[in-house]
C-alpha cells in the first residue's frame, strides 16, 4: 500500500499548491459588511486574472478553467448580497427550513419520502409551516 503512495505525490503536490487561490477566494467572499458590491467584484476580478497569469503550468489549466467556468457561472448574482442587508450571503437558513419541515411530516405520515404528502398537498405545507413558526 505504502509503494503506492509516491504515484500521487505529483498529484498531492498540485492540489497542495491550489489550495491557496481557493482560501483567497473564500477570504475575499467572506467580507465585512461594510465592502461593497463593487469592491468585493474588483477584488475577484483581480484575482481571476492573477489565477491566469501565476498558474500556468499545463497540469494547473483543469484548475484555471474550472474556477473560471464557476465563478463566471455565478457571476451576475454572487456580489448581491454585499449591498442589500437583507439578503443573506448563502441559503443555509432556508436549507435547514426545508430539512425540519421535510422531517417533520415524514415523521407525522410514518414514511419515507415525503414527495406523495407535497403532491397532494403542494406548496402550501411550507406556506402553513413557515406562518406558524
Amino acid at each position: 500500500m505504502f509503494e503506492k503512495l509516491d504515484g500521487f505525490r505529483s498529484s498531492y503536490e498540485n492540489v497542495k499548491r491550489w489550495l491557496r487561490p481557493l482560501e483567497d477566494a473564500a477570504h475575499i467572499l467572506s467580507a465585512s459588511a461594510e465592502q461593497t458590491a463593487d469592491c468585493v467584484r474588483v477584488q475577484m476580478q483581480w484575482l481571476k486574472n492573477e489565477l491566469k497569469n501565476t498558474y500556468t503550468r499545463t497540469e494547473d489549466t483543469v484548475m484555471v478553467e474550472n474556477f473560471e467556468r464557476y465563478t463566471t457561472g455565478f457571476w451576475e448574482g454572487l456580489f448581491a448580497c454585499y449591498d442589500t442587508s437583507y439578503l443573506p450571503r448563502t441559503n443555509n437558513d432556508h436549507e435547514r427550513f426545508f430539512r425540519r419541515t421535510k422531517t417533520r411530516h415524514r415523521r407525522m405520515m410514518g414514511l419515507r419520502s415525503w414527495n406523495r404528502y407535497i403532491w397532494r398537498s403542494g406548496e402550501f405545507v411550507i406556506w402553513v409551516d413557515d406562518a406558524l413558526k
